[in-house]
């Protein structure tokens, strides 16, 4: 036989026309491809001189972790990123952190830059490009996300997040119960991995409970400073000042709620009373400002540990996670405005 080419797991995928993931399941032997797959993978390493020896092995690298995040400023990635730490740290490991800005262009080229810093795993909050899927599987690095997977590609990661749809469903029929019929539904307009499930869940509570589901009330802002304050503020007292009803306010994360509450103050508009509102997350903030806003909590420590365990666990066996969908309950925290 002849000497082995330099050939990569990624040139095996684009001769077989199937995912670097696949490929890389077909060579750690982890199961959820077919006998087809299989035979056609094992046939291109041969017929390409493929040795597995060529590929990375993440267990010889550094102890080091990576974590991508959009959000260093966003109180809840951050509390995040602390219990990550923690739970890495116990098991002798240290993480280095990346802050994407929310950009895609960032969220690889940050990828790219972990990967020859020598991580021997990744943690992935909430970013969205699918090359990352991609880039970690061909450097055989194991990666779980936090806050759905890029793409939505849940059949391909191991990915942990809250219950985002039944949170907002939730949030929404508490408002409802509570007496609101017109219920401000405040977002964003970027691309998000939580918006679309919280947004979907207002709608259906909104459905099963025979309550309008009205455009004017559905109001998603640009994202273009930290934290949403400002321009969530702006825009509530706008739609007060424009004659706008409603008698309830669904916000997908706290700080919209506060800019919410700050709009309704403004107008001398009494809470709860007259408005009601709820957020989610269950930042510091909800606790101390007046009154205290109701909110829908986030389990961070929970969705850490059992993120960091999966990777460990890959990490300790030298092979990429098994693809799973871990979703964490959420639970709903009553304060002063509803």
């Amino acid at each position: 036989m002849g000497k082995k080419k330099d050939v990569s797991i990624k040139d095996i995928a684009a001769h077989c026309g199937i995912s670097v993931a696949t490929v890389s399941r077909v060579l750690n032997n982890k199961g959820n491809y077919t006998p087809e797959t299989r035979d056609k993978v094992l046939r291109a390493v041969d017929s390409l001189n493929y040795s597995v020896t060529q590929a990375p092995h993440h267990i010889h690298r550094t102890k080091l972790i990576g974590i991508l995040v959009p959000d260093a400023q966003n109180e809840w990635f951050s509390v995040l990123i602390v219990h990550l730490e923690t739970a890495f740290g116990k098991k002798g490991y240290r993480c280095l952190i990346c802050h994407t800005n929310h950009e895609k262009s960032a969220e690889l080229e940050l990828c790219h830059y972990l990967i020859d810093a020598g991580i021997c795993g990744l943690i992935n909050i909430a970013c969205t490009t699918s090359d990352i899927i991609t880039l970690t599987a061909a450097n055989n690095i194991p990666m779980v996300c936090i806050d759905r997977p890029p793409s939505d590609s849940l059949d391909q990661v191991a990915c942990v997040e809250s219950d985002h749809f039944l949170g907002a469903f939730i949030a929404t029929e508490l408002l409802i119960k509570r007496g609101c019929n017109r219920i401000l539904f405040l977002g964003r307009f970027k691309e998000s991995p939580i918006n679309e499930p919280r947004l979907n869940g207002y709608l259906a509570a909104l459905k099963q409970y025979g309550k309008p589901e009205a455009s004017e009330l559905i109001v998603n802002l640009q994202m273009d400073e930290y934290p949403n304050f400002s321009s969530t503020k702006n825009m509530v007292y706008y739609l007060i000042k424009s004659s706008v009803k409603f008698d309830g306010i669904f916000a997908v994360n706290d700080w919209r709620a506060f800019g919410a509450l700050a709009a309704l103050q403004m107008a001398d508009i009494q809470i709860p009373n007259e408005v009601k509102l709820i957020g989610f997350d269950d930042v510091s903030l909800t606790r101390f400002c007046t009154p205290a806003i109701s909110t829908i909590h986030q389990d961070d420590r929970l969705i850490a540990q059992t993120a960091a365990d999966i990777l460990l666990d890959a990490i300790e066996q030298c092979k990429l996670p098994d693809p799973c969908h871990i979703v964490i309950p959420i639970a709903i925290v009553e304060r002063g405005t509803t």
